[in-house]
């Protein structure tokens, strides 16, 4: 007796499971399972089950119906994405190609951090609203798996663009010679600490002149090779 259970696929709820089901065959270069395959053009299909399967003949992903599935609103937490797929590619130029085949076949772009040093990926989302990443996969070996994952980085982002709201709004009165895109724009894993630090003290600045409570600053969860 097997002492594990296996992870046969990752299933998808979907309103119209044929749109990211033929989405992802072609972006990854899967197949149908034998019968899930399209029908003719101009035949009726409102199929509630479809399975892709990669070169060997396993099942890779299957995509449920269901009446409803409002859309992620990631990265702010009302509507979370609660699973995403992470997609690997060798380098940055793949990581290029990639991006230009997704949009082409209807992926929207969420979160673009090719220009990171540590791990270049995009986030985007499915036809049907899943997220999912492409990364550079010689960048996530080299770092150990990812050190900072896209939801925590846009969140934490957020934060700390919402807290230092008061600082922000003196600043665009006196001028700092920095633009707004580049204080809210999601930071690098490598630069984090040093960041975090200084902005726990603006917090501790603020404190003392708004009366809030928290000056410390959000913490990062380490966690396993997922966003």
């Amino acid at each position: 007796m097997a002492e594990h259970s296996r992870l046969l696929q990752t299933v998808l709820d979907a309103t119209r499971p044929g749109e990211p089901a033929e989405f992802y065959r072609r972006l990854l270069g899967l197949t149908y399972r034998p019968g899930d395959e399209p029908p003719a053009a101009g035949v009726p299909d409102e199929p509630d089950w479809l399975v892709l399967r990669d070169p060997e003949g396993a099942d890779r992903q299957a995509f449920q119906y269901v009446d409803r599935l409002p859309r992620t609103t990631w990265p702010d937490p009302e509507v979370p994405m609660q699973l995403h797929l992470d997609l690997t590619v060798p380098d940055t130029a793949g990581l290029t190609r990639q991006r230009e085949r997704a949009e082409a076949l209807g992926a929207g772009l969420l979160l673009d951090r090719y220009d990171d040093p540590d791990e270049p990926l995009y986030v985007f989302a499915d036809p049907s609203g899943h997220p999912f990443c492409v990364l550079v996969s010689s960048a996530h070996r080299a770092s150990g798996g990812r050190t900072r994952r896209p939801a925590v980085e846009a969140a934490a982002s957020a934060e700390a663009t919402a807290a230092r709201g008061p600082l922000l709004q003196s600043r665009q009165t006196g001028g700092d010679g920095v633009g707004e895109a580049a204080r809210s724009r999601p930071r690098s894993a490598r630069s984090w600490s040093v960041q975090s630090l200084t902005l726990a003290l603006k917090r501790t600045s603020i404190a003392s002149m708004t009366g809030a409570h928290r000056t410390s600053p959000p913490s990062v969860e380490e966690g396993p090779d997922h966003a």
